[in-house]
């Protein structure tokens, strides 16, 4: 891309998702470099802002390999990784709070992160079935093929929270 005379790019070429969140920015999840935020305006790209993964430090997405970004209000945006578990990201504070299988996550191999008609609530798709965490309580519960799940492995890209609330996951 260029921008103002320079020529700017995103932090790989291998892109697996794109998202608009509410706000216009347009995300790229990438398999091998984490999520960059573009900037628009005017129909003009004004700035590329990376998200990766800092070895050692925690301020930072957890994995490179990203799979789904979510805007839940202003400032909480939520990162889905693959071996990384997820993260929430204050945009106001520029803080990180990552959630893995040593917090109730079911896998750290994660596809999606979603909510339905209660943003209170997102829900995750992984290798070990569904968890829906309660971002107030921090808190989460697990749907699994015995809890009628139609698998406990879900595949990347296969979710959809439809306009009346309901969540389709895929595996």
């Amino acid at each position: 891309f260029v921008s103002g005379g320079e020529s700017i790019t995103i932090s790989s070429e291998n892109v697996r998702k794109f998202y608009e969140d509410r706000d216009g920015y347009i995300w790229v999840a990438t398999t091998d470099a984490g999520f960059d935020k573009i900037t628009v305006k005017d129909e003009e790209l004004i700035s590329i802002q990376s998200f990766q993964n800092i070895k050692g430090d925690v301020n930072s997405i957890p994995h490179n390999d990203a799979r789904s970004v979510y805007q839940q209000d202003d400032s909480t945006y939520w990162f889905a990784t693959y071996g990384g578990g997820i993260a929430k990201w204050n945009s106001k504070k520029d803080e990180y709070t990552r959630y893995n299988t040593s917090n109730g996550l079911p896998n750290n191999s994660t596809y999606s992160i979603i909510a339905g008609n209660n943003d209170q609530y997102v829900w995750v798709s992984t290798n070990s079935g569904l968890a829906q965490l309660d971002t107030k309580a921090e808190m989460f519960d697990v749907l699994s093929e015995e809890d009628g799940a139609q698998n406990n492995e879900f595949n990347t890209g296969a979710y959809l929270s439809l306009a009346d609330g309901r969540l389709l996951f895929g595996g």
